[in-house]
């Protein structure tokens, strides 16, 4: 399992503002309500009522606030700025102190309902994690998953390098999980069966599961007769009386992939 799947690229993309913001977000997420400018209202400075309601804003549109706000698109910061009534430009000077910016943003928190997540959360969410990763084992759609996630519970998303450590853990973990959920269908039988696959033919050299595995190239009767004597080995074997509910069927359709490598 690798120990990162983005690239640097990725991770500086997604820890910022987008580039473009539909204009239906625009209008859903950035308007002010009255009960947010209640708590902008309060500081008296252009650049801390923008930079306020900027974090305000990014925290509910991305569950998070960018490290860069002067990153921010021109469209978004114009849209804030002409409700504020104030010139856009003031948020040059915005966060020029750490504390300033690290108390507003407390302050956001606390006014949209959000939380930090905290080290006890970190286990029920790796488990909430690891269910959808027997469901879907790519780690970009877990990436979005648990964003996702994170914003419904009004929980502020970590940094992406720690996102990026869940999702991997979780996929390791659904991994352990497929074969734990497996396990009872490993009797001594189907052991030796499924080894016995693998064991070349002494006259041809081939394997049993390379035989299997072969798609027929016509419709000729030798085809067919080889392909019903595939059938009846199956049924043999009893393969369609295998109990495989246990594992959802794209996890299934995973672990197949990944035994035909």
């Amino acid at each position: 399992m690798p120990g990162t799947f983005l690239t640097a690229q990725e991770r500086e993309r997604l820890a910022g503002f987008p580039d473009d913001i539909p204009h239906r977000d625009l209008i859903t997420s950035f308007t002010l309500t009255e009960h947010d400018c209640s708590l902008i209202d309060t500081y008296h400075s252009d650049a801390n009522r923008l930079g306020t309601a900027l974090q305000r804003c990014a925290i509910r549109y991305l569950g998070f606030c960018p490290a860069h706000l002067h990153a921010a698109p021109m469209e978004m910061m114009a849209f804030l700025a002409r409700q504020l009534q104030i010139d856009p430009t003031a948020l040059q000077t915005y966060g020029m102190r750490r504390m300033t910016r690290s108390a507003h943003c407390n302050a956001v928190l606390n006014h949209l309902g959000f939380r930090r997540v905290q080290p006890e959360d970190h286990e029920p969410l790796l488990t909430w994690l690891t269910e959808r990763a027997l469901e879907h084992d790519t780690p970009t759609l877990l990436l979005q998953t648990v964003c996702e996630h994170l914003k419904q519970q009004h929980w502020l998303r970590p940094a992406v390098t720690t996102l990026e450590r869940w999702v991997i853990t979780a996929r390791m973990q659904a991994h352990h999980e497929s074969l734990r959920r497996l396990q009872p269908l490993l009797t001594p039988d189907r052991l030796a069966l499924l080894d016995h696959l693998l064991v070349p033919e002494p006259d041809t050299g081939t394997t049993l599961l390379s035989w299997l595995r072969q798609h027929a190239t016509s419709n000729t009767p030798p085809a067919l007769l080889d392909a019903l004597n595939k059938l009846t080995r199956l049924q043999q074997w009893e393969v369609d009386q295998w109990e495989m509910a246990a594992l959802n069927p794209n996890r299934q359709k995973f672990l197949a992939r990944l035994g035909r490598k």
